[in-house]
């Protein structure tokens, strides 16, 4: 699980230092955020070790929800109504799935 964990939170933070580097013209950023997704693809492939890949592949959509986090919070983004809601689903499709396992 923690691999899992570790997945969801690299290929967040990645995202979100792909998007500072580029908007800034900051190469380090982009270099980080290519890091950020290599270690989650090693991390995804630990979890898939030990984990069901229903359960990996549902609980990827949290990246969703973690990205619009980290773009609220570190880029400063406005982020619609509309988008709260639908993260809100994401969150709850995926404890339902996670219940149901």
């Amino acid at each position: 699980m923690a691999f899992l964990v570790g997945a969801l939170m690299f290929t967040a933070s990645g995202q979100v230092a792909f998007k500072a580097g580029v908007s800034r013209s900051r190469r380090p950023l982009v270099i980080a955020g290519l890091a950020g997704l290599g270690l989650a693809m090693v991390c995804s492939l630990f979890a898939l070790r030990t984990l069901n890949i229903g359960f990996v592949y549902m609980a990827t959509g949290l990246t969703h929800v973690l990205v619009l986090l980290g773009s609220r919070w570190i880029l400063g983004e406005p982020i619609p109504r509309d988008r709260w809601a639908g993260a809100m689903l994401i969150v709850g499709g995926v404890l339902l799935y996670g219940l149901a396992a």
